[in-house]
């Protein structure tokens, strides 16, 4: 395992604990969809560091699909939390 996906792997855990203490620490709208950018990012960061330890394309490639799940929502939660944030909406 290299430097890259062990960065991965630590970013994908680092998201989960911080979106689930911010999430059990105070109960919010705010802190719920902190929970879910962050879980978007875990998604993506886990999903990247298989797929760059994958021994085959075809499991590559499931990865690849794979991170593309949290990759497809990091862009909508960030804007649902900080439109929340800042009292857009």
């Amino acid at each position: 395992m290299g430097y890259f996906s062990s960065a991965a792997f630590i970013i994908c855990g680092l998201n989960l604990i911080l979106g689930v203490y911010a999430y059990f620490k105070r109960r919010s709208i705010i802190t719920r969809n902190f929970l879910f950018l962050s879980l978007s990012v875990a998604i993506w960061a886990c999903g990247l560091g298989f797929e760059v330890i994958s021994p085959n394309e075809d499991i590559g490639l499931f990865w690849a699909k794979f991170l593309h799940l949290g990759v497809a929502f990091i862009p909508s939660t960030y804007f649902y939390f900080i439109s929340h944030t800042i009292k857009y909406f």
